[in-house]
C-alpha cells in the first residue's frame, strides 16, 4: 500500500509540473495564475511553492523555476539510487549471513 501512495503522490507532482510547462509559465515574465488542480495536485503545487520550485513573480502569478527543478530532480534521483543501493546491500548481507 505504501508504494501505491508514493506513486499517487509522484503522479500528482508530475501533473502539477507539466501544467506549468504546458502553459509556458517557466519564467517570471510568463508567470500565470494557478490552474485548477485536483486535490492531490494542489497539495503538490503548495509543496513545490514551499520548496522554491514554483515561485510567485507578482501577487497571484506563479512560474516554474526550471533550473531549481533540474537540480531538485537530480538530487531526488541520486537519493533514490542511494536508497536502492542500501536495500540491495542489506538484502545481500541478509542472504549471506542467513546461511
Amino acid at each position: 500500500m505504501g508504494a501505491a501512495v508514493v506513486a499517487i503522490i509522484a503522479a500528482a507532482r508530475r501533473r502539477a509540473l507539466q501544467a506549468f510547462r504546458e502553459s509556458g509559465a517557466t519564467a517570471p515574465s510568463r508567470a500565470q495564475p494557478l490552474h485548477e488542480f485536483d486535490r492531490q495536485a494542489q497539495r503538490q503545487v503548495h509543496l513545490l511553492i514551499r520548496q522554491g520550485l514554483v515561485r510567485e513573480a507578482e501577487p497571484g502569478r506563479f512560474y516554474l523555476d526550471e533550473p531549481r527543478v533540474f537540480v531538485w530532480e537530480r538530487r531526488q534521483r541520486r537519493l533514490g539510487l542511494i536508497v536502492l543501493a542500501v536495500l540491495l546491500l542489506l538484502t545481500l548481507g541478509f542472504a549471506l549471513f542467513s546461511r
